[in-house]
């Protein structure tokens, strides 16, 4: 397909960080997310969407496994079967059943190594059901039982990470080194959080010291593209992204890793936005769907860059498949949200942006959106006026004396004189 862009009246653009992660402006994230709203003109200031998210999959992962069946040579029966029942429950994704059997079993032994394994099998139920404070805590408590438990030791860094504590990861991981000073997962993982905490400088420095081991290390050098992506070097972060591609297809892989092809596209087509070559940033963010249709990433960028031509239907199709993967995605629900609306579909619109501000009642971007909506379609100008001000209220001392609100308001106070 291709997009025919359309020449409109600008009426602003809002920039909006959307996500947990870290303090600095980032250009790209794992569990990093960056995406940039403009609010389009025509009559009806139907709201466009431009989403920039690269996808650090291809770096920092946990490992998320639990320790195996125990040594019954070294439990006791009780504790060996409690244990063993536990694993089985835990493959089964049955994570209550799975936990209880664990507690269970921590009642029946004072062995230090054991203990450590049921601790950490603990946090990586945590983990499963997304609770990374609990999984936080667990992973220090193997840590502290058993400092040199590598799995805790990848998957504490990770959930930091996923927290968007970058400064305590590139610590953690610091620490880790010292223990592991060779291990390839730890000092990848150390190069993802240190970039993502906005030292580029040093992360490109340990990914290169990675490349010298291992030349032709996809992970490595896909994380090395994302740190040229963010210092703005585009020409370097596509001639990384293209090798791998190349490579991939000259070699072949006996089990593709999908979800790096699918990043590495995906990533290709960010740096080709940013280049402006908007063709070339449909076909890969299509790529990466081909490899991954699951890449939430991939979906968002695409279904954004449909919603920024006016593509409203094609971006409504798109952000749908990203919230039925996660249906509390605030970014999904917001894109949705705002492609419904771009459609005219009003109530359904209100309806996803509403669940943004359930969600989060902070965010700043969709009370403005909710704001448009009420004023130039729904037309109750008294529950506009309420979304406007709340926005402006959000945005305190970043709002600037040229954002649109300020006309908006304006436009409402003149009306109802």
């Amino acid at each position: 397909m291709t997009i025919h862009m359309k020449t409109i009246a600008k009426i602003g653009d809002l920039f909006e960080q959307v996500g947990t992660h870290g303090p600095r402006r980032r250009k790209s994230l794992l569990f990093e997310r960056k995406i940039l709203f403009g609010a389009s003109g025509m009559a009806a200031s139907l709201v466009c969407l431009t989403v920039l998210m690269t996808f650090p999959g291809c770096g920092n992962r946990e490992i998320r496994k639990i320790d195996g069946a125990a040594e019954q040579t070294v439990l006791e029966p009780t504790s060996h079967n409690l244990y063993n029942r536990a694993v089985a429950a835990y493959r089964e994704r049955d994570f209550e059943s799975a936990a209880n059997h664990f507690r269970q079993a921590l009642k029946h032994t004072r062995d230090p190594q054991f203990i450590a394994s049921v601790r950490y099998n603990l946090g990586m139920i945590l983990l499963e059901q997304g609770n990374l404070e609990g999984a936080r805590t667990a992973l220090i408590e193997v840590l502290e039982l058993s400092p040199r438990h590598i799995k805790a030791c990848i998957n504490l860094g990770v959930v930091l990470e996923k927290m968007g504590r970058y400064a305590r990861a590139v610590n953690h991981y610091r620490k880790a080194l010292e223990n592991h000073p060779d291990n390839p997962e730890i000092l990848n993982n150390f190069m993802v959080v240190l970039r993502l905490n906005g030292r580029l400088d040093k992360a490109e420095q340990v990914g290169h010291g990675l490349l010298a081991s291992d030349p032709k290390n996809f992970r490595v050098l896909s994380n090395l593209s994302l740190i040229y992506l963010d210092s703005g070097k585009l020409s370097m972060s596509e001639s990384i992204g293209l090798r791998i591609l190349k490579s991939v297809d000259t070699y072949g892989m006996g089990d593709p890793d999908l979800e790096l092809i699918a990043s590495v596209h995906n990533n290709l087509g960010v740096v080709y936005l940013r280049m402006q070559k908007t063709e070339k940033a449909l076909v890969h963010f299509k790529k990466a769907l081909d490899a991954d249709p699951n890449h939430i990433d991939a979906l968002l960028n695409l279904g954004s860059l449909y919603g920024r031509f006016h593509h409203y239907n094609l971006a409504g199709d798109v952000f749908q498949r990203a919230v039925n993967l996660d249906p509390n995605h605030r970014v999904a629900l917001k894109g949705l949200g705002s492609a419904l609306y771009g459609a005219g579909m009003t109530d359904r619109a209100e309806e996803h942006l509403s669940r943004v501000i359930q969600l989060d009642p902070n965010d700043a971007q969709t009370y403005f959106i909710l704001g448009e909506l009420y004023h130039h379609t729904v037309r109750d100008m008294p529950r506009a006026e309420k979304f406007y001000k709340e926005y402006k209220r959000l945005r305190g001392n970043y709002l600037q004396p040229d954002d649109l609100v300020h006309q908006r308001l304006h436009e409402l106070e003149s009306a109802s004189r």
